[in-house]
């Protein structure tokens, strides 16, 4: 490890002194606010499109005010405390106990900006445009005018080639905009704001490997020869290829909605340690890092968040890992073959008469023989990997929204690799979502069944590889929960019971029982249930949903099912 990086701790606890305006539990000095006042091009630009104009987006590098407040004796504040190792680095540590649930940190963005390669983008509040091009020759509109002033250099070229009207000049010129975009950003920034530039070069980027590898060699001609050469900017390429470093080892992807994406950097964010069984999970809601215990935390235990997707398996989680984050995992699910008892690597095994669940595991190096835990037979692994590259190839042609084909697909993986498998998760878990999308009177019953068959499997393995009130498992509650209660109002309407009553006038009573009898009962399966247990079970899935997705932009579904569950209930 660089020898620097434990220098440069009390940089960043200093940083982490300086959130306390925004983590009501911490305390802080407050110093007078400095103001800073340029007419440069270059600093009325990064005015100019300070997204802090914008209420939804709001960024750390506000002029009016400095990044942060300097302190003399930096010390931990709250939950938090930063520790240093020779194997992991700069990482955060919890202070006290944390309980699951509980806010870790609120975080703002030390930068934000779209996401490299993701074409023409508004600078102000992230949204996709896609109508650029005729905005930037010449039609004016809102969102779209940001991006023409910024890429105006880079157009007055552009527009003389003799392809201009080209759309793969076009597109070659939007992803370079957008791929620019962060790095120009980051670099008015540390201009700006003295304190900031110590925090981004405290950070680590793993610039000198980097440099050696593909992208090091593109970040040189296409983000430092465009910053150089073609807008004239005096900018060193160490520093270029330190802020691109950064950006890719550290940056979150954040999402204000469906339609607005980016990704931002947040130093305290980008020091916790990585698990493929992380203790956090993290909202980005009002331009804030909302960080929380989703399992209880110690005191002395490692904050951890994972830097790679839940459905995924161990294999892609490795590749994933060492191309963007330049280290291998040693958690205990990326040692265990079985990956804790989910299996899902493994494949089914064609040999064994129980072939639901008869696992072929995979071997604990590369080029080595699959066996089977039952009947021990083997799989040559260049045969498993072409089995799941051609698994692969299936799932990524299929549209999302397309329920007939997502249903097939999803049979034809279940056959070829099995349901735990996640190439086969991962498909499932998209028809549960197609068939939840559509209205609810408008679903078929056997599709109600296949959704909630899928979400019973799906927390299954949640409870193993992403354990606690982790957002998944609010997810997939969600869509349970609303599949189960449109097929429990369905099979009360107008059912008479023996004394001439409806099941729904029977159910508009379990509002009204004793609540410490009902604690006490054993709940059995959800289709052995009674209508009364099955209600009060659907209610308490309920409260667990609404509490796990408390700043998610689903909590509006999530208290619209309950609202609608109750209102089912007491309509007698």
């Amino acid at each position: 490890m660089d020898t620097n990086m434990q220098e440069s701790v009390p940089i960043l606890v200093s940083y982490l002194n300086s959130l306390a305006d925004i983590n009501p539990s911490w305390s802080c000095q407050n110093d007078a606010h400095q103001k800073y006042h340029s007419n440069t091009f270059s600093n009325l630009l990064g005015h100019e499109y300070s997204t802090t104009k914008n209420l939804e987006i709001q960024r750390s590098n506000n002029i009016e005010k400095p990044l942060f407040h300097e302190i003399s004796n930096p010390t931990a504040h709250g939950s938090l405390k930063i520790e240093y190792s020779p194997t992991f680095g700069r990482y955060l540590v919890a202070s006290r106990d944390i309980d699951a649930g509980d806010v870790v940190f609120r975080e703002k963005p030390l930068v934000l900006a779209p996401k490299a390669g993701t074409g023409p983008t508004c600078l102000r509040c992230l949204k996709f445009l896609e109508d650029a091009w005729e905005v930037v020759t010449g039609v004016e509109l809102p969102c779209a005018r940001q991006l023409a002033r910024v890429v105006g250099i880079l157009l007055t070229n552009a527009r003389s080639s003799p392809d201009w009207d080209s759309e793969t000049a076009r597109t070659c010129l939007s992803l370079k905009c957008s791929t620019c975009c962060t790095p120009l950003r980051t670099l008015l920034l540390l201009k700006n704001n003295p304190a900031a530039a110590e925090v981004v070069a405290a950070l680590q980027s793993n610039k000198e490997v980097r440099r050696k590898l593909q992208i090091g060699h593109y970040i040189e001609e296409h983000v430092v020869g465009t910053l150089q050469k073609r807008l004239n900017l005096d900018v060193k390429s160490d520093v270029v290829h330190h802020i691109c470093g950064v950006f890719d080892t550290n940056a979150f992807e954040v999402s204000v909605d469906d339609s607005r994406r980016g990704r931002a950097l947040f130093p305290l964010g980008a020091i916790m340690n990585h698990s493929c069984l992380p203790n956090t999970q993290h909202w980005f809601r009002d331009g804030v890092l909302i960080v929380r215990a989703v399992t209880d935390i110690a005191a002395g235990e490692s904050i951890t968040n994972t830097y790679t997707p839940m459905l995924l398996g161990t294999r892609g989680r490795a590749a994933h890992l060492a191309a963007t984050k330049l280290f291998r995992c040693a958690c205990k699910r990326c040692l265990d073959p079985t990956e804790l008892g989910s299996h899902v690597s493994s494949v089914l095994c064609r040999s064994c008469s129980r072939s639901d669940r008869s696992f072929v595991v995979p071997p604990d190096g590369a080029l080595k023989d699959w066996q089977c835990l039952e009947c021990q037979n083997r799989m040559p692994d260049v045969a498993v990997e072409t089995m799941m590259r051609a698994a692969n190839s299936t799932r990524s042609r299929v549209p999302l929204h397309d329920l007939e084909a997502l249903r097939v697909t999803s049979d034809h993986l279940r056959m070829m690799l099995g349901k735990r498998h996640y190439i086969t998760l991962e498909v499932r878990y998209a028809l549960m979502n197609a068939i939840m999308r559509q209205p609810l009177r408008d679903i078929k019953d056997d599709d109600l069944d296949i959704a909630v068959e899928i979400s019973g499997d799906l927390l299954e393995i949640a409870s193993i590889i992403d354990p606690g009130f982790s957002r998944f498992r609010g997810l997939v509650l969600l869509a349970r929960i609303r599949a189960s209660t449109e097929k429990l109002k369905r099979s009360c309407d107008n059912a008479p019971l023996c004394n001439g009553t409806s099941h729904k006038s029977e159910l508009g009573r379990v509002m009204q029982e004793d609540e410490e009898e009902e604690e006490d009962k054993e709940l059995t399966e959800m289709d052995d249930a009674t209508p009364r247990q099955k209600a009060q079970m659907l209610l308490r899935e309920a409260a667990e949903c609404e509490f796990i997705l408390q700043y998610d932009p689903k909590m509006e579904e999530a208290l619209a099912t309950t609202n609608q569950l109750r209102s089912f209930l007491n309509d007698s």
